[in-house]
């Protein structure tokens, strides 16, 4: 499973917040956080079979300041886009990413940003 691998990543060697979490965060998590869950799996066939995963996934970077929101994506693209050439244990399986899509969200029933990012994560199962 990506998900995991992608937590431990990001939790591990994000400069802007150490706390991300699978699916929710919970309830009074302090600002800045991020969420990941995966939008859609994806398999690559060939004919003599595959291993390879085309994977969607997206991490979410909340916070009660705008500007804060923005530097957590904006450190969390960068970590990802390295994420196959990094040192990391966790990138062992991980082939490629690419940005496929940023949003920036508010949430008023929260007083939240929100820049949603969108990755394709192609990488072994």
């Amino acid at each position: 499973m990506i998900e995991p691998s992608m937590r431990t990543y990001l939790s591990t060697t994000s400069t802007h917040t150490s706390r991300f979490f699978l699916k929710i965060a919970p309830q009074g998590t302090v600002t800045p956080y991020g969420v990941l869950f995966k939008v859609s799996p994806g398999k690559e066939y060939t004919h003599t079979g595959s291993n390879l995963a085309q994977t969607r996934m997206q991490c979410s970077c909340y916070s009660t300041l705008y500007q804060q929101a923005k530097m957590t994506a904006n450190n969390v693209i960068g970590l990802m886009e390295i994420w196959p050439n990094s040192a990391s244990t966790t990138a062992v399986g991980v082939q490629s990413v690419f940005l496929d899509g940023e949003r920036d969200l508010y949430e008023d029933d929260k007083n939240m940003h929100h820049v949603a990012l969108d990755f394709i994560v192609w990488h072994s199962q």
